[in-house]
């Protein structure tokens, strides 16, 4: 990826039929929380009560590059752009 692009990541996350846990998880990416995201992240529940992956996809002119990047690191989580989730 050229240094003057903007890097897009795109994240998805599953939530295991928990809306609670679903709707929580969407507001802190939407705040850009890194410090409740990354407690949730640890948390015993994940993988239980829902599932966060540590990486998010490079996304390039619309489309995935199939690149990742490990978003458990600050500044790679605060360049999410997109997030989704899998309430199933």
């Amino acid at each position: 990826m050229p240094k003057n692009k903007k890097l897009e990541l795109d994240y998805y996350f599953c939530s295991y039929g928990n809306k609670d846990a679903d709707d929580f998880i969407c507001d802190v990416l939407s705040w850009k929380d890194y410090k409740t995201f990354m407690k949730l992240y640890n948390s015993p529940d994940n993988g239980i009560d829902f599932f966060l992956p540590d990486v998010a996809f490079v996304r390039e002119e619309g489309a995935h590059s199939g690149d990742t990047r490990n978003i458990t690191m600050k500044r790679y989580f605060d360049r999410i752009t997109y997030y989704e989730s899998e309430l199933g």
